[in-house]
């Protein structure tokens, strides 16, 4: 028997006498592909009755004629084989999972030691939220119900001082941080407000799934204990509001000149720096809340971050570095 291959249409012959009766599989021998054969089934000899008749006659004896009686019928000649299209046959391939694949919960700290898989499983848990820019997303002495996961964007978080009822700015947190974890750990409100400073991606995790995910994952535990100790590191430099040496501090006129001078001497601030929409206001009196709203009806919609000064160091300035930088804004107006 010939078969011939469906792929490369090579000629394989394979022997009728050593033919198994059932379908067998046999390789290419060009393109080593696997294909499976049909065995032809031989054509039955129908069996007719009536006396069995000698294909040849007997032997004659010397000398003497024979008579042969009945008649002669020839035997059925055996149909020939057909020739079995070949079927290839496609081995099943097992998928199998990517070496070294990367799971995007792998770029937040937290889960940075964790494998593929078991951030699949904690992305189950999680809630995607989307917040616009300038959005509060937790407010200080809210509820703390949840965990929040940065995958993109930028958050700041702020603080209020007690005695001035002033928000400072405590820090700023970008994709791959976290926050709100303080809150499920103690059962407290929330310790700080948290705002997007632009269009922020998050992925909130609930607190039943926060305790489950603490409790089976120790890489994870491990984790939230450095990012506790940094922030704790962090919130110890930056408490309260900062002290600030005017002499150390590089003043541009332009930004002097967003307020009136009427104002600086009257409330005693000095504005140190603007970037952002932020405004660095050193202050005699952070307490002076008048001096803060009389600034918020110049500058619409301006962030400010208050710092403290002496009034020694107020005046020395106002009396020296102040005359001179207003002096030569002047004198590059006139030449221009």
């Amino acid at each position: 028997m010939v078969i011939h291959c469906k792929h490369c249409g090579a000629a394989s012959k394979v022997d009728d006498a050593k033919m198994p009766a059932t379908p067998f599989r046999i390789k290419c021998h060009q393109c080593q592909n696997i294909l499976t054969v049909e065995p032809p089934k031989a054509a039955a000899v129908a069996a007719r009755p009536g006396p069995s008749l000698p294909l040849e006659p007997p032997p004659r004896p010397s000398g003497r004629p024979i008579t042969v009686t009945g008649s002669l019928r020839p035997m059925p000649r055996p149909t020939p084989a057909k020739e079995v299209a070949a079927v290839a046959v496609v081995p099943e391939v097992e998928p199998q999972p990517l070496v070294g694949q990367a799971h995007y919960l792998q770029k937040i700290d937290l889960f940075s030691a964790l494998s593929y898989e078991e951030c699949q499983a904690i992305e189950a848990k999680l809630k995607r939220r989307e917040f616009p820019p300038n959005h509060v997303v937790v407010r200080e002495g809210g509820p703390g119900d949840s965990m929040f996961f940065i995958n993109a964007g930028m958050v700041e978080v702020r603080k209020k001082d007690i005695n001035t009822g002033i928000e400072f700015l405590l820090t700023e947190l970008k994709a791959g941080a976290c926050f709100g974890e303080m809150s499920l750990l103690t059962g407290k409100p929330r310790a700080a407000t948290v705002r997007t400073m632009e269009p922020t991606l998050c992925a909130v995790l609930e607190s039943a799934d926060f305790e489950d995910l603490i409790l089976h994952n120790p890489k994870v535990a491990l984790a939230l204990s450095r990012v506790l100790a940094e922030r704790l590191e962090d919130s110890n430099e930056q408490a309260g509001i900062e002290y600030v040496n005017l002499r150390r501090i590089q003043f541009d006129a332009r930004v002097l000149r967003l307020l009136p001078q009427q104002m600086l001497l009257q409330h005693k601030i000095i504005p140190a720096g603007y970037v952002n929409n932020r405004l660095t206001l050193a202050m005699v009196n952070p307490n002076n809340l008048i001096a803060l709203d009389d600034v918020r009806r110049i500058l619409k919609g301006v962030i400010i971050e208050p710092v403290v000064t002496s009034e020694d160091d107020f005046k020395r300035f106002m009396s020296t570095t102040y005359a001179e930088l207003m002096k030569k804004e002047e004198e590059q107006e006139a030449v221009l």
